[in-house]
């Protein structure tokens, strides 16, 4: 038999439910608060950098350390990636 518990107890225990709601706000704002700080010029000349260099052969980490360095958001850093790079999909057979 599977998925059979043959240890159960008369009374579970509560389990407390976890809201992302306030996570996310508290995530929301301190991206914007990160976007208002942080030298623009400086995250844009970084990403600019890293997607000149895609196709160069070059290692890219040290790109990318930079950009994070200037404050670049991941979801920034991964943009230039899939513009350059395409979205990676499992060929069919």
């Amino acid at each position: 038999m599977v998925g059979v518990n043959c240890f159960r107890v008369d009374e579970e225990p509560p389990i407390e439910i976890f809201r992302i709601s306030a996570t996310a706000e508290r995530q929301r704002a301190k991206l914007e608060r990160l976007r208002k700080e942080r030298d623009e010029d400086q995250k844009k000349a970084c990403l600019s950098k890293l997607k000149e260099k895609c196709h160069s052969g070059e290692n890219l980490l040290p790109l990318v350390l930079e950009a994070v360095k200037a404050e670049a958001t991941i979801g920034e850093i991964t943009d230039i990636f899939r513009q350059e790079f395409g979205v990676w999909t499992m060929p069919l057979m």
